[in-house]
């Protein structure tokens, strides 16, 4: 519902409507353009000033008789710096988290009803912090212990199904993961979300309209993906292969959709080589041919059937900076691929902190699915600069057809001279494994396609909320980008059509590591490089938000702010990071959130010398 402007507000338009006019007819210059980044950091601790039944105590923690959490806030800025950097280039702003699920209470009579007395609370932070701010709308798979959750996960219709059946809860470091659907928008669910997102929102628009203008953006839900089971561990490709969501609502989804796309059944037939007697008969692909029995061929689906496997490792030579490295990808012989070995590998750094730096990954995608049933030899080779080129190994994959015919050897072209490693270069060749056997099922392009397209009708759905209140304009996502990691499985998350605007949400996206300070994020924004399982960015805006900002690394404030000025400068609005709560400059409880940017955040590798920087670069 949009905003119904009060008569204060329209005398207040008219008035500087009328100011403006004078000013500008005059000769005078009244407002420079000034394209600012904003600061946005997420406070911790903050619900205990915001959830009724919490601030009734927390006036102590809360520092302050405010029925909000300016005190607080406002304690934790000034320590990092002022509200703008002297050069006009950064502000300092926040970021105010509001857990959907946690603004229901349960009455008397058993009926869940909105915390109005909390909602109230969120619009009087927006109002007595007099800095610009991100609203951000929180409702994921992450938990946030609030009553009404345990009374929908009781309902299956609010779950994620795999193919043997809902999945369960789940954890990520400690943090409870609960398996919500994103396959319809009719269960109790998405109600109780829109409800929540629309009581904030109302509540919000009801200030007066230069209040509002502190909110630059609106982020919706947060990480929205399929999920799949044993979350923390499961993103690889060595581990067993199963996803979501095979609900009765999501299969009969799946085949309307494949009615839209082909309209005949003996199209369908012709494009898969299958001999379906009407769409009904379909059923997405659930099994692996390897370990269970299948009725047909379309019925196989691995990490690999939709027709891709990675060639993905880690390279690091002593002296040389990841971006000078290169990993050369031959293909029984003749040359495929150059790929820079640069993306984050915080595991191969944990194993050998003396490489220095977690930006050793590389990763490229071998399409396979035109590919004819046989052996095929993968060689890799590593260049640096203009040196020669150091063979790391090979590998053979089996392409094998759908009678599981015994493959043969497929013809070689000599390789170029390729040297052996020298003692300064480390390396590993994760996938593909030697050996592996890989089936092309062409009914599973068609399920990612659809899988995809369930997030983005998700996000389409919340994100109507924002538009039709009066901050409309102001919707982002909140995504994650799986390809800046070369040991996941993208086609688990099911993502990609959501990194597009067709849900008509602006861009987004949570950073870790070499996105952040490297070049792999802005290449694919300009479109230069578009990974394997994902669409290129559709978009008529360049502009998007960093919604987490994660270095996993020092920096100081000289590299900071060469960061935060190139994305300002490619068209990133905010920049969010977690921050620990300060009064007076003392913290007020030892940090929990291991990605905390703070001095005494010992958790994270380059905590305190971040947050040392955005305060230099705020203050100079």
């Amino acid at each position: 519902m949009r905003n119904r402007e009060d008569a204060y507000d329209k005398v207040w338009l008219a008035l500087a409507s009328l100011l403006l006019v004078g000013l500008f007819s005059a000769g005078v210059l009244l407002f420079q353009h000034v394209n600012r980044l904003l600061l946005a950091p997420m406070i911790g601790a903050l619900d205990n000033c915001l959830f009724s039944k919490e601030a009734a105590h927390s006036r102590v923690a809360c520092r302050g008789d405010s029925p909000s959490a300016v005190h607080l806030i406002e304690s934790t800025l000034n320590q990092l710096g002022p509200v703008r950097s002297s050069d006009g280039r950064y502000e300092l702003g926040y970021t105010l988290n509001v857990p959907l699920l946690r603004l229901f209470q349960r009455g008397a009579d058993g009926s869940w009803q909105i915390d109005r007395e909390t909602v109230r609370r969120v619009a009087g932070t927006v109002k007595d912090v007099d800095r610009p701010m991100v609203l951000y709308l929180f409702s994921t798979h992450f938990g946030v212990g609030g009553a009404m959750e345990a009374h929908l996960a009781a309902d299956p219709s609010n779950l994620a199904y795999t193919p043997s059946g809902p999945l369960p809860k789940d954890t990520y470091y400690n943090v409870e993961i609960l398996p919500w659907s994103l396959a319809r928008t009719d269960n109790e669910l998405t109600r109780r979300r829109v409800e929540a997102m629309q009581a904030v929102l109302d509540e919000v628009c009801e200030l007066p309209f230069w209040v509002r203008t502190r909110v630059r953006a609106v982020t919706v839900l947060g990480e929205v993906h399929e999920l799949f089971p044993r979350f923390e561990t499961g993103m690889g490709l060595e581990s067993a292969y199963s996803v979501s969501d095979y609900s009765d609502v999501s299969v009969q989804g799946f085949r309307q959709y494949l009615g839209d796309r082909f309209r005949r059944v003996g199209d369908l037939n012709v494009y898969l080589g299958s001999d379906y007697s009407a769409f009904s008969d379909v059923n997405p692909p659930s099994r692996d041919i390897r370990t269970q029995p299948l009725a047909r061929f379309h019925d196989h689906i691995d990490a690999y059937a939709g027709g891709v496997f990675p060639v993905s490792g880690w390279a690091s030579v002593k002296g040389v900076a990841p971006k000078d490295t290169w990993v050369h990808v031959f293909l029984n012989g003749e040359h495929v691929a150059r790929v820079p070995a640069r993306f984050g590998r915080q595991d191969v750094l944990a194993a050998k902190p003396e490489l220095g730096t977690a930006d050793v990954g590389c990763r490229h995608d071998v399409n396979f699915s035109g590919f004819a049933p046989g052996l095929y030899r993968i060689d890799l080779a590593l260049q640096t600069s203009d040196g020669p080129l150091m063979h790391l190994g090979h590998r053979t994959v089996a392409v094998i057809d759908r009678q599981q015919s015994a493959p043969a050897a497929r013809p070689q072209k000599a390789l170029p001279y390729l040297d052996k490693p020298g003692p300064s270069l480390q390396f590993f060749i994760d996938s593909p494994v030697d050996q592996l056997s890989v089936y092309f099922n062409p009914l599973v392009p068609l399920w990612h396609d659809y899988r995809a397209r369930q997030v983005s009708a998700y996000l389409q759905h919340m994100g109507s909320v924002v538009h039709g209140s009066c901050l409309g304009s102001r919707g982002y996502t909140h995504q994650i980008l799986p390809f800046t990691n070369p040991g996941w499985d993208v086609s688990r998350f099911a993502i990609g059509d959501s990194l597009t605007d067709r849900h008509g949400l602006r861009l987004g996206v949570s950073l870790y590591g070499e996105p952040i300070y490297g070049d792999s994020l802005l290449a694919w924004l300009a479109g230069r490089e578009v990974p394997q399982g994902l669409l290129p960015r559709k978009t008529a805006s360049t502009e998007y938000g960093v919604t987490e900002f994660h270095p996993l690394r020092a920096m100081d404030a000289i590299e900071l702010d060469r960061v935060l000025d190139r994305h300002r400068t490619q068209g990133a609005q905010f920049v969010s990071f977690f921050m620990e709560p300060r009064w007076s400059g003392e913290l007020m409880s030892p940090v929990k959130n291991i990605f905390s940017l703070d001095p005494q955040n010992t958790q994270q590798a380059g905590s305190a010398e971040v947050y040392r920087a955005f305060s230099s670069i705020l203050r100079r």
